[in-house]
C-alpha cells in the first residue's frame, strides 16, 4: 500500500537522480515556465521533452515544421488550460497525416506535463505496472486519448488522497515499476530500512540508497 510518507520515501530517493533529475530541472526549470508563458512550444523544446521520454522518437520529432509545432501546441494547451486532457492528447498525437512526428500518447502526456506539472502526468508502462500492481488499474496500458484522460483521474485522485503532487507521485510510480513496496525491501538496495531502488550492484557508488548497504 502507498501512503504520503512512502510515495515521498520513494519519490525522493529511489528514482535515478543522476539521470533523470537534471533533465527535470532543465523541463521544469527553464522551458516549462517559458512555454507556460508563450502558451507554446518551439520545436527545439519539443526535442528537449522527447529526449527526456523517449530517446529514440527525438529522431521522428527532428522531422516537424517549427511552425506546425507551434500551432499544434497552442491548441493542445488552449484545450489542457479548460481541462480537456482528451482533446489536448488528441491535438498531439500522429495519426495519418495529422499531429506531430514522433508523439503518441505517451509523448504527448509528457508535453502536456511539462506545460503545466500541476494538472497533467506522463503516462509511462512502468508507472502503468506499478498502478496494476496496487489494483487502481487492470489490464494493458490503453494507449489512446481517451486512455490518459482515465488514467490521469486515477493518479490525480491518488495525489490528493495522499497529499502528494502528481510529480512526485509519477516519481513514485515510474521507480517501483510494478513491484510493490515490500518486493523493493526485500531487494538488496535498502536506505536506513525505507524502501530500496532495487538496481542492486551496478549502480552502487551511485545510488542514493547505497550508504548503508555493504559493498
Amino acid at each position: 500500500m502507498l501512503d504520503h510518507d512512502t510515495i515521498l520515501s520513494v519519490a525522493n530517493h529511489c528514482y535515478p537522480r543522476w539521470e533523470r533529475l537534471y533533465e527535470e530541472d532543465v523541463l521544469f526549470g527553464l522551458l516549462s515556465p517559458a512555454i507556460r508563458d508563450r502558451r507554446w512550444m518551439k520545436l527545439g523544446e519539443l526535442l528537449g521533452i522527447a529526449g527526456w521520454k523517449s530517446r529514440f522518437a527525438v529522431r521522428y520529432a527532428e522531422g516537424n515544421d517549427p511552425e506546425v509545432v507551434g500551432d499544434l501546441t497552442r491548441r493542445a494547451f488552449e484545450q489542457a488550460d479548460a481541462g480537456e486532457a482528451a482533446p489536448a492528447v488528441r491535438s498531439l498525437v500522429r495519426d495519418g497525416n495529422q499531429g506531430l512526428h514522433g508523439v503518441q500518447t505517451p509523448m504527448a502526456s509528457a508535453i502536456l506535463t511539462v506545460y503545466d506539472k500541476k494538472a497533467y502526468t506522463v503516462m509511462d508502462r512502468r508507472a502503468w505496472a506499478s498502478l496494476a500492481g496496487l489494483d487502481e488499474v487492470s489490464g494493458k496500458a490503453p494507449y489512446t486519448p481517451e486512455g490518459y484522460a482515465d488514467y490521469l483521474r486515477v493518479c490525480t485522485g491518488l495525489s490528493r488522497a495522499h497529499g502528494v503532487t502528481l510529480r512526485e507521485l509519477d516519481r513514485c510510480l515510474w521507480a517501483l515499476k510494478g513491484q510493490t513496496v515490500e518486493q523493493m525491501r526485500g531487494e538488496r538496495c535498502i536506505r536506513d530500512g525505507k524502501p530500496g531502488c532495487g538496481r542492486g550492484k551496478r549502480f552502487a557508488e551511485h545510488c542514493p540508497c547505497a550508504s548503508s548497504r555493504e559493498r
